[in-house]
């Protein structure tokens, strides 16, 4: 990426002058150095880690513009294609459904490891389909070692997808809120449903909420429950 010898120093130095020891039966051993890796809670980690994933942005953005990938268009007047997400070491890849693009994310996978040294840990991975047969997303699964997960979902303990369901219900400050007044409407200060041509989930969720709806109905049922 063209960074100077000596700033290539400065992060050596910053790396390799950490030392650790490991317990063994409760005594711990003799400090020894360590030479690979970063040091956990160190501030220069996250930023080290985005040096080395640069690799798979830019493989990313290659399999795009070759039409070999083709992401996710956000917007309708002047559409958006995102293909992945990054944040720290977490990565998010968004596609359409295709075994193209299944075929194009393995490949990038597979380069992104022998291009860097790192692992990809498929044992954490997950792919999630929105409106996608189980069928599917199971074989798409298979192929690129990892699991299928539904929203909401669990990410290291913490629920994904299911918090902002009531949220949006009771926050009349937030986006949610402000964006279902503007679409239903609010009537006798309670947010509208839109009658039979509202939106599905909509009525499920202000349904669940009323206490009118049984958990065992609909795509919330499985997922949102009162506490």
């Amino acid at each position: 990426m063209g960074f100077p010898t000596l700033w290539r120093k400065w992060i050596k130095e910053c790396v390799c002058t950490a030392t650790a020891s490991v317990l063994v039966n409760g005594s711990p051993t003799d400090e020894f150095p360590l030479e690979r890796g970063l040091r956990q809670g160190d501030p220069l980690s996250p930023f080290l880690f985005l040096l080395a994933v640069e690799g798979l942005h830019v493989l990313m953005e290659a399999m795009v513009e070759r039409n070999l990938f083709t992401g996710y268009s956000v917007g309708d007047i002047t559409p958006v294609s995102v293909s992945h997400l990054q944040f720290a070491d977490d990565t998010l890849l968004l596609g359409s459904k295709s075994w193209a693009n299944v075929r194009a994310l393995r490949a990038v996978l597979v380069l992104f490891e022998s291009m860097s040294g790192l692992r990809v840990n498929f044992n954490k991975s997950m792919l999630v389909g929105v409106n996608i047969p189980d069928s599917w997303l199971g074989e798409a699964a298979s192929a690129l070692c990892c699991k299928v997960e539904k929203i909401p979902f669990l990410y290291l303990g913490l629920p994904i997808g299911g918090k902002w369901c009531w949220r949006m219900l009771v926050d009349r400050e937030g986006l949610w809120f402000r964006v279902l007044v503007g679409r239903y409407g609010v009537e006798r200060g309670r947010l509208c449903v839109g009658g039979t041509r509202g939106s599905t989930w909509w009525r499920e969720l202000a349904s669940l909420q009323d206490g009118g709806g049984t958990l065992d109905e609909g795509w919330f049922g499985g997922h949102i429950s009162r506490k």
